[in-house]
């Protein structure tokens, strides 16, 4: 079942991490794939960013009842080195693949990415 409303608001330039329950996967060893996607959905909507298990910024754990998948978002995710922001709303959907290879949106919501101040 998908958790929808997963919404949150961060500061360019933070680091941040999600931390979601997937309930009906007994073990992290069940997870085959996991990736996070979370693209503009205003005027700038070519800027996206995404995460994979099996690249980088997603970790498994275990949680009582099911696992723990925990996306991580980098400062550089929301703010270059030259101070550029990617501030702006964005939508963020989390699919995770079973031991069994079925995928399942297991997240969505909405972000806010607010300026900091440089």
């Amino acid at each position: 079942m998908t958790a929808e409303n997963q919404d949150f608001t961060m500061w360019a330039g933070d680091y941040k991490a999600l931390r979601f329950l997937v309930t009906g996967i007994a073990a992290p060893a069940d997870v085959l794939a996991a990736d996070f996607k979370m693209s503009r959905c205003d005027e700038n909507a070519a800027y996206s960013i995404a995460k994979t298990l099996a690249g980088a910024g997603i970790a498994v754990t275990q949680a009582v009842g099911g696992v723990y998948v925990t996306v991580t978002l980098l400062p550089t995710d929301t703010e270059t080195a030259l101070g550029v922001q990617y501030v702006g709303y964005y939508k963020h959907e989390l699919e995770v693949t079973d031991a069994a290879g079925h995928p399942d949106t297991v997240a969505t919501g909405h972000a806010t990415v607010r300026s900091a101040l440089t």
